[in-house]
């Protein structure tokens, strides 16, 4: 269950990273760079942490280098 729902989320922020390259891409209808330019940043910063988030959520998490014991009489 745990792997569809991270597969979802993923997906999910893979759609809106497309949004925001599209987004971005159609910034360049502007004519003056002034108009341009925060539309720019905002998709682009937006689009960078969804594809980041989703690079996270598909790696595999790691797992402890040691174990846990459980042994307490020491």
């Amino acid at each position: 269950m745990r792997t569809l729902a991270r597969i979802i989320g993923a997906l999910a922020l893979l759609a809106i990273t497309g949004f925001c390259v599209f987004g971005f891409m159609a910034t360049y209808e502007y004519s003056e760079a002034t108009k341009r330019l925060p539309w720019q940043i905002g998709y682009g910063a937006l689009g960078l942490v969804c594809l980041s988030g989703a690079v996270i959520v598909v790696l595999p998490r790691r797992r402890s280098s040691t174990p846990h014991s459980t042994d307490t009489s020491r």
